[in-house]
This record gives structure tokens, sequence and C-alpha cells, in this order.
């Protein structure tokens, strides 16, 4: 909030952090940068204002493993190994697909799930990696049709009308 002159931000260090001109800081690589703000007149004084800013490490993240289909009511579990913070599951899509702490997805019902392994430092830095779960539908399944009761040696035949896959 300075005044009396046109403010110019910089960055000592970009390949750590770069500074634009609304002074939005953005970390680019782990390490220390000098956010300087410097404050001309219009007859060439200067004024200078710094900030240390510290660009912490991102989480190592590797890719999360493990099927990525599964029946309506049935599980599956994903694995992730990624290190440097605490690891948390996620699913966009409840209805769909749920996933507990442990990386155990249920089918809940047809559709696509994203599930998202997040992992976050203790200084608030965080990576993510996500798995595209599709959850297929169960068969349609209707009563078994036909008599109930046979006498030895004799058949009867059942019948059942139920319909998405071979039964």
């Amino acid at each position: 909030a300075s005044t009396g002159g046109t403010g110019v931000w910089s960055s000592n260090a970009t390949g750590v952090a770069t500074v634009d001109n609304n002074g939005l800081v953005r970390g680019v690589g782990a390490g220390n940068a000098v956010i300087t703000y410097t404050v001309t007149t219009g007859s060439g004084c200067i004024s200078q204002d710094t900030a240390r800013i510290t660009v912490n490490v991102l989480p190592q993240m590797v890719k999360t493993a493990g099927p990525r289909e599964v029946c309506a009511g049935s599980t599956i579990t994903l694995s992730n190994a990624s290190t440097g913070g605490t690891g948390v599951w996620s699913s966009n899509a409840t209805g769909v697909a749920t996933v507990d702490n442990n990386g155990l997805v249920r089918g809940v019902g047809a559709g696509n799930a994203v599930v998202t392994y997040t992992v976050t430092t203790g200084s608030g830095c965080v990576s993510q990696d996500t798995a595209s779960v599709t959850v297929n539908a169960l068969p349609q399944m209707v009563k078994t049709a036909g008599p109930r009761e046979v006498c030895a040696g004799s058949t009867i035949t059942l019948s059942n009308a139920s319909t998405g896959g071979t039964g």
C-alpha cells in the first residue's frame, strides 16, 4: 500500500519464485527467494521493501495402483505409495463409489467416479493423483418361476427371465 510513486514487484530467484505486477507470488521450485517491492517517485527517489519467501517441496506423488472396475455392491482396493506427507482418499461421486482411508473402493451404483489420493505436507503443500473407476450395474434379477416340488426319478422345469448377463 506504499504511495508517492510507481511500484514494481521483483524476485531475486525466479527459479524459486516469480511475482507478477499485482504481487501474486508463484512457487516454482523448492528454496528461498527475496521478493522486493520498489517504489520510485517522479523525481527518481526510490524506496524498497522486501519479503523473504520459502517455497516448500511438494510431496513425492506416484501413480495409484489397482483395478479400475468394480460391480455395484462389490469392492476393489487401490493403493498409493506416495511419500512426504499425510495421504487421504476421496471420491467425487459417492452415489457411484465410496472409498475408505485404506483405499477400499465400494461400488454403490452404476456409473463413473474419480477417486483421488491427496498427500499434504506439514507445511500445507498438496499433491494429488486420480483414478477413474467404473462401477458396473448388477444383472437385473427376477424371481425364478416353476414348481417347487418334484418326485424322485421325475423332472420339473424352472425358468428365470433375468437380464443383463449370461445365466
